[in-house]
């Protein structure tokens, strides 16, 4: 691959994740959930986490 054809590759690479970075922002601020988006500080969240940690383990016993 020549230089230019990788020069031209890499920057076609990162104008599509831009594209696809603004789309993802863009869907974000036009959410339904809007309101509720960042309520919660950083302790509420850890408390919210905690209290989900059971859910989210695996009973292995159950899916063997």
């Amino acid at each position: 691959m020549s230089l230019n054809k990788a020069f031209l590759s890499l920057l076609q690479k990162g104008a599509e994740q831009q594209a696809r970075l603004a789309r993802r922002k863009k869907t974000c601020a036009e959410s339904e959930f809007k309101q509720f988006l960042g309520l919660w500080n950083e302790e509420e969240a850890a408390v919210f986490d905690k209290s989900l940690k059971d859910q989210r383990e695996i009973d292995t016993e159950q899916w063997s």
